[in-house]
């Protein structure tokens, strides 16, 4: 599970209207506001600016009312018109008197009036509609972002829906793409070793309802964010992610979240990895401390997991030595990286370009989708690396078989105010 998750409103965008290019006014947005779109940000997009720009738009004065829909109407108090709306998205009527028109739709879903809103659409007898298909929206916003930008995104598409016997409604996810939508802890073991049974968490839900609180319902007129830091996926940084790998090359493998260590190390040992040796490392007391897992007695394969939240600058230190996820490498994607020697590695199809980075801070910034402040320090960093050699880890603790690395970070807390200060700023 993520660590840390950034939230980011794409205000700024028009009043959208069918046939209008929803992908590249979210990229514009997102530019002009600053936020730039990065690899592997998941956007979360209203239903409402999905159903515009599809034209999903319906006036009541073009609509005939069937019997049933007169019917309804005399029951539900409301017009027909809008009463065959509803009917005809739907395949079910669940329940329908002054307090309700619940309908199961075309999709499935159970709802009040198959999603059918008036809220900010212009016009008084204009209404949305729900996407046709909701799923195919979203992997069509996604291919488009990826055609505009080059980065691989997540797409979540929202819509409010009320919940049984829960006052308010909050917003759920109707369409997805390029993302999982749940987590799955059945059969896993919580912190006393109890077996999960039940356990499988509506992920895309959740980040539906976190985006809200950004986008709003009303006036905000802001129908889209950006969730960053969101990562389902484990990372290979360096050499191997640039491509510019030789027979010295690590094979670093990042997992950008605090997961559970043992679920992690026996992850490994069933999949036929044999755990060398195990560490905890600490750069400065304001870094995050990892867990190091070896997987070979030359320490050249390795992963590594934040044992508290990073901050986005120890999250772009990544980045800047450039970064693939596993679909990634599965489809031979390599990405734009820095050496240590402050060389920018740029691939190509037929190999790389290499340029230094010492005087080209803001523009390899924008290259990679990081701040200016990540390229400044590390070009600090590793040019006194060059000039007086390594430093050193502020804290390197062994960790022996039969512990824990939270234990054994634990009984380091007790002892180092510096670190004790840093998880309380992390918790």
């Amino acid at each position: 599970m993520p660590a840390a998750v950034q939230i980011l409103p794409l205000s700024g965008l028009p009043l959208l209207k069918p046939g209008d290019d929803l992908p590249r006014l979210i990229v514009d947005s997102a530019r002009k506001v600053g936020w730039g779109i990065r690899e592997k940000d998941v956007l979360v997009v209203g239903q409402k600016a999905v159903s515009k720009a599809e034209g999903r738009l319906v006036n009541l004065g073009s609509v005939h009312p069937s019997k049933k829909a007169l019917v309804l109407a005399r029951k539900t108090g409301r017009k027909p018109e809008f009463v065959q709306i509803v009917l005809n998205d739907s395949k079910r009527v669940v329940r329908a008197d002054k307090m309700a028109l619940i309908v199961t739709t075309k999709h499935g879903w159970t709802c009040l009036n198959a999603g059918v809103d008036k809220s900010n659409v212009k016009g008084d007898q204009n209404y949305a509609l729900l996407p046709t298909h909701p799923d195919a929206s979203a992997r069509r916003i996604r291919s488009r972002i990826r055609r505009l930008t080059g980065k691989d995104v997540g797409v979540i598409i929202t819509d409010t829906h009320s919940r049984p016997f829960r006052l308010g409604q909050v917003e759920e996810t109707i369409g997805i793409a390029g993302l999982k939508p749940h987590a799955d802890y059945r059969g896993q073991r919580d912190l006393f070793g109890y077996q999960l049974k039940f356990k499988n968490v509506a992920l895309a839900d959740e980040v539906a309802g976190a985006a809200e609180l950004v986008m709003g319902q009303g006036r905000e007129a802001i129908p889209a964010a950006i969730v960053r830091g969101w990562s389902q996926t484990a990372l290979t940084h360096g050499s191997v992610a640039r491509g510019d790998v030789d027979d010295k090359s690590d094979v670093d493998v990042l997992i950008p979240s605090n997961v559970n260590t043992q679920i992690l190390e026996a992850a490994l040992e069933n999949a036929g990895f044999t755990i060398f040796s195990r560490e905890i490392a600490q750069a400065t007391p304001s870094h995050s401390p990892k867990a190091h897992i070896q997987l070979d007695a030359e320490q050249t394969t390795s992963v590594t997991v934040p044992l508290t939240p990073f901050r986005s600058l120890e999250l772009e230190f990544y980045t800047f030595g450039g970064r693939v996820t596993l679909p990634e490498l599965k489809n031979r994607i390599r990405n734009p990286g820095c050496t240590k020697k402050l060389v920018l590695i740029e691939p190509t199809p037929e190999g790389h370009f290499e340029t230094p980075v010492v005087g080209r801070e803001n523009e390899v910034a924008r290259l990679l989708g990081v701040s200016v402040a990540i390229v400044m320090e590390r070009v600090r960093v590793l040019t006194r690396r060059d000039t007086v050699g390594r430093t050193g880890m502020y804290l390197r603790i062994p960790v022996r078989d039969g512990q824990s690395f939270e234990k054994v970070l634990q009984t380091r807390v007790d002892s180092d105010p510096a670190l004790r200060r840093t998880l309380r700023t992390r918790s």
